[in-house]
């Protein structure tokens, strides 16, 4: 979800520890929202390195689960973490510094490398345009398109898997993700790594998620068996 201060996860061991006071909790008691606060002069296609979170849509544990604090994919959290790292095999701008799927969401750290000169046109036709509000055009090669276009990817590649294994009559609990039945929340959440010391402390947060999955905020000891 579009966030600009926050880190999400561990009700104890976020990145920051212990030392946040009653007026920060209560800033962000609602983080997991879908609304959004992003930077409004933020060049979000500029270079920069994020933290960022995407979350299934009501928490689901739909990929996998955690076993000695370590992920256990099925096969829909094969299919989420072959198509994340086919994204970078895709898109040369971006590089990828860290990633850790999880039940029901991921986090990642990445950064964004612009061609040096850049004199791309928007991809969106002038009738598109017209009727959109500027807020909604997403700038090629830039975070949300990647984000937009790495969900669209999973959901594509999950909705095939499902074509392909699964029988409507015995499983109509198992139905296709659309519009209606999404598979992601609709946004997701962004923070902007401005120090070292800050990167590194998110990379640790990152690698130890599994292993303090059952203090994370997005923690249900429910997960789906494909």
């Amino acid at each position: 979800m579009h966030g600009r201060a926050s880190q999400p996860g561990s009700r104890a061991s976020q990145p920051g520890g212990h030392n946040r006071n009653k007026t920060t909790k209560m800033k962000y008691k609602g983080k997991y929202n879908t609304g959004s606060s992003r930077l409004k002069k933020w060049n979000y296609a500029g270079k920069g390195t994020y933290f960022i979170t995407m979350v299934t849509q009501n928490r689901r544990c739909i990929f996998g689960s955690i076993e000695n604090g370590m992920m256990q994919d099925n096969e829909w959290g094969k299919i989420t973490r072959r198509e994340w790292y086919r994204s970078f095999e895709i898109r040369k701008e971006i590089s990828m510094d860290a990633f850790v799927l999880m039940p029901n969401h991921l986090h990642a750290v990445i950064t964004i490398i612009p061609p040096a000169v850049t004199k791309e046109k928007a991809v969106t036709s002038p009738e598109v345009r017209a009727k959109a509000s500027p807020a909604f055009i997403r700038k090629p090669k830039s975070l949300s398109s990647f984000v937009a276009g790495y969900k669209s990817s999973v959901t594509t590649q999950i909705n095939n898997w499902i074509d392909r294994n699964i029988s409507p009559m015995l499983f109509p609990e198992l139905k296709k993700y659309n519009k209606e039945n999404r598979l992601w929340q609709p946004n997701y959440h962004d923070h902007i790594v401005r120090t070292p010391y800050e990167y590194h402390r998110i990379l640790r947060y990152i690698e130890n998620n599994p292993k303090k999955w059952e203090e994370d905020r997005l923690y249900d000891k429910y997960h789906l068996s494909v």
